[in-house]
């Protein structure tokens, strides 16, 4: 691949000029280009399987595992995010000390945020939550309805019946349904809520994956458990799953 440069640019950067105005060749992917996320993947998971033994998973391919004797690693990566965990602390400096000799990395201490998700490690548990990115997309939601939510109690109505009877089927009906909410997009609802249970909300997983079923023709019914839906993750937002040490302390 190569690129011309005006020489105009040396003005503005005189310490790279001798490069401009040459068909220069890069040496490594642009961040950010179209194809930069596979050839990262690519690059790591050459690097983790052939150099370091790793095993990835047959049932989930962003899990890679690493033993030796009663000791593991386990790193999990999605596209460029990458998080490990390890048995033994000597085990992991060593696979630490691999990784920075191989790539040119900045070691940030202990896991915080994965993913839109907060990570709190103490003594004896860890927690995550997602109750910024929840606090994020329903400030958003509320921009494009042009109403706040009102806070509920529940995932969805007790009244709540989800029946394909309620689908608009007239003009009329869907003219309704365009005015009342067309500027609340159901699907992109749906799909933000979807992200939520699947990690750190199962509370709402059964709503979600009833209101989902009528992503491609949602009526009034549909929508007003919808809103109901985010006005409980809205007064919920800090809620939060919690992993043990111990299992026993889990069955408390």
């Amino acid at each position: 691949m190569s690129i011309i440069l005006d020489n105009e640019y040396e003005h503005f950067c005189p310490k790279l000029a001798e490069h401009f105005g040459s068909p220069l060749k890069l040496r490594k992917c642009v961040y950010g280009a179209d194809f930069s996320g596979k050839s990262w993947y690519e690059t790591l998971d050459l690097f983790l399987t052939q150099n370091l033994k790793f095993i990835r998973s047959r049932v989930e391919d962003c899990l890679y595992i690493l033993r030796r004797g009663n000791d593991w690693i386990k790193l999990i990566n999605y596209v460029d995010d990458a998080l490990y965990y390890s048995k033994n602390d000597n085990f992991r400096k060593e696979f630490e000390a691999a990784l920075k000799k191989k790539f040119n990395l900045s070691l940030m201490g202990k896991a915080k945020w994965y993913l839109g998700m907060k990570i709190n490690q103490v003594s004896g548990f860890i927690t995550i939550d997602q109750d910024q990115y929840i606090k994020n997309i329903v400030s958003r939601f509320e921009k494009s309805f042009k109403h706040d939510f009102k806070i509920k109690d529940s995932p969805l109505p007790s009244n709540f019946v989800p029946s394909k009877k309620d689908c608009p089927t007239t003009e009329t009906q869907m003219k309704e349904v365009k005015l009342r909410f067309g500027y609340l997009h159901y699907r992109s609802v749906i799909g933000a809520l979807l992200y939520v249970s699947c990690c750190t909300r199962p509370d709402i997983a059964f709503a979600v994956n009833k209101l989902a079923k009528y992503s491609n023709n949602p009526g009034v019914i549909h929508y007003r458990a919808m809103l109901h839906l985010i006005g409980y993750i809205k007064g919920t937002s800090q809620n939060f799953l919690k992993f043990y040490s111990d299992m026993k302390e889990s069955l408390c």
